[in-house]
């Protein structure tokens, strides 16, 4: 995922309980543009006393969110938040720990490190109090989970000895492996609606992003029209999909694609370089980040 989403599964690349809130402080066809309609509010979740690194990442259709925080000593910690109480939401004994995906069921995905330099990393599944570590058979360095349906199928990512990052799908116990056409050292599936489709993003040999659809078997590159660089990280029951892009490299801008029609989401607030919408329910809430090369806060806002 994303700048610090991305960093934490990056490290393993490299080197081979209750809070309250403070406050809620490249497809066919010419797409139609718009912006997020004046008067939409962007209401703001930030982890209590906690720095400028944070994010919500997953929204169920009942309003529970899943993100991470970052600590001053480089660790980060899961929560999970529901109405306006947070809960700690972190691997036992680790000093790294990600929630990614929360399903319908509350079943939650994601991934950990068991020491602060992150030399391997796990994926795991959380569920009414339990967490079940797992990895995909054969992974060397790292799996990632990142995304859960309604029906428990998993999607996520893996790594190789060779340093070449998969995506996979987890059905019923079963592991299936692919790599998106045109991937160069990364497959990255980030989203999987109650249909299976499943959205992500890969990086080409020349290290741009492009956003992908895999649908019924079928890949279809969906960068925002005009973009150099895309990602897409959700999607819901009516197709509906957030994502990312930049033009400059420079900027990144938020959007929804629903029904070929794009909706910009861009965090009104000044200082801005990214906004990344990190997820999406069935009721069209959508959860992400926003901030600068600095600083990472959330928000949820409605499409």
């Amino acid at each position: 995922m994303h700048r610090i989403a991305t960093l934490i599964v990056a490290i393993c690349i490299c080197t081979a309980a209750t809070a309250q809130t403070p406050a809620l402080h490249r497809t066919p066809g010419p797409p139609h543009h718009t912006h997020t309609p004046a008067g939409t509010p962007f209401l703001l979740i930030d982890y209590p006393n906690q720095m400028a690194l944070q994010a919500p990442f997953s929204i169920n259709d009942s309003g529970k969110i899943v993100g991470f925080y970052n600590l001053s000593d480089t660790a980060a910690n899961g929560y999970g938040l529901a109405g306006k109480s947070f809960r700690d939401l972190s691997y036992p004994g680790s000093p790294l720990s990600v929630p990614y995906g929360i399903n319908k069921h509350n079943q939650v995905v994601g991934f950990y490190c068991v020491t602060k330099t992150c030399d391997t990393g796990h994926a795991y599944t959380w569920k009414a109090g339990v967490f079940t570590s797992f990895d995909y058979p054969g992974a060397s360095n790292y799996t990632s989970a990142n995304a859960i349906n309604g029906a428990g199928d998993i999607v996520g990512s893996y790594q190789t000895s060779d340093y070449i990052d998969h995506g996979y799908v987890e059905h019923n116990g079963t592991f299936s492996s692919f790599d998106a056409p045109g991937a160069g050292y990364l497959t990255q599936p980030t989203g999987i609606n109650n249909a299976g489709t499943i959205v992500g993003f890969i990086q080409d040999p020349n290290d741009f992003d492009h956003a992908f659809i895999l649908q019924n078997g079928v890949f279809t590159i969906a960068d925002y029209p005009g973009s150099v660089a895309c990602e897409l990280y959700g999607i819901n029951d009516a197709g509906d999909v957030v994502g990312e892009f930049t033009n400059d490299l420079q900027t990144w801008h938020g959007f929804v694609r629903s029904g070929g029609n794009y909706t910009l989401i861009d965090a009104p607030f000044p200082g801005t370089t990214f906004t990344s919408p990190y997820s999406i329910n069935n009721q069209r809430q959508i959860v992400g980040g926003y901030g600068s090369s600095v600083y990472e806060f959330g928000f949820l806002t409605t499409f």
